[in-house]
């Protein structure tokens, strides 16, 4: 799939998902493997679904499925969530079933009032229960995940250094357990937490000024193409054209909130 540049925004990437707010003007008719919410923060956008346009205020596309978003003249919130996650289960299980996807039916007003305006100094705080706010229109609730201290530190020095997972600092025993909680608490594999992981800590090294290759060293990737290669079939992002474009997102996966799991509100 050949991916295109990514939209003028500001990015946060979590563990769950990635958030931006900007404006969307696709190039082209986009596929990939997260599933992708879509929030116009004070109008409705067109999105083609199938060959047809639709103007909707809020959307939810399921994997691979394909479609082009033309937000022109407003602010659209997006959420790309990673379909091994238990968000992405929810939304599948529960919002759209049998459905190919969903659209709500615009009535001119926002189903958020107080997300009337796009914010003038994004931060990751912001970003997070923007986020939550959105999925909280799909019954799903962000809660503190509960981890114990074992796991809560264990956690903790796999956001700080990925490659902690390839040595001897994590014994079989203890990746196991790690595993097991990760699916049980988070309802996401270790395994994509630690693909996550590697991916945030290049991010944090490349705007640190890192070099590309001195990046993927450090992250412990095995190579540009990749990490291209699962970005683009992740978002539908270049993530070269990411580099010349716009600023790289800004990571946030230390900080106690990030901690989460998602489930249908009560």
């Amino acid at each position: 799939m050949e991916a295109q540049a990514p939209y003028p925004a500001d990015y946060y990437s979590f563990h769950h998902f990635l958030v931006a707010l900007g404006m969307v003007r696709d190039r082209r008719t986009l596929s990939h493997r997260c599933l992708k919410i879509l929030f116009g923060v004070n109008h409705d956008f067109r999105i083609r679904l199938d060959g047809d346009w639709y103007t909707t205020r809020l959307a939810l596309i399921p994997s691979q499925t394909a479609h082009w978003v033309d937000g022109s003249g407003d602010w659209q919130t997006l959420l790309w969530i990673y379909p091994e996650t238990k968000i992405a289960k929810i939304l599948q299980n529960h919002v759209l079933r049998d459905q190919s996807w969903y659209i709500q039916t615009s009535t001119g007003t926002s189903p958020i009032p107080h997300l009337s305006a796009p914010p003038d100094w994004p931060s990751p705080e912001m970003a997070l229960a923007l986020g939550e706010s959105i999925l909280s229109l799909f019954g799903i609730q962000g809660i503190a995940a509960g981890w114990d201290s074992e796991l809560r530190q264990s956690i903790h020095l796999l956001n700080e250094s990925p490659n902690v997972w390839e040595g001897c600092a994590f014994s079989a025993e203890r990746r196991e357990a790690l595993n097991e909680a990760c699916t049980r608490v988070l309802g996401t594999p270790l395994q994509g937490m630690v693909r996550r992981a590697r991916f945030h800590d290049y991010v944090q090294r490349r705007r640190l000024g890192a070099t590309i290759e001195e990046a993927l060293i450090g992250a412990g990737l095995a190579g540009w193409d990749g990490l291209q290669e699962w970005v683009a079939d992740a978002t539908g992002f270049d993530v070269l054209n990411w580099e010349k474009d716009v600023p790289y997102p800004r990571v946030w996966t230390r900080q106690p909130l990030e901690l989460r799991r998602y489930q249908i509100q009560k």
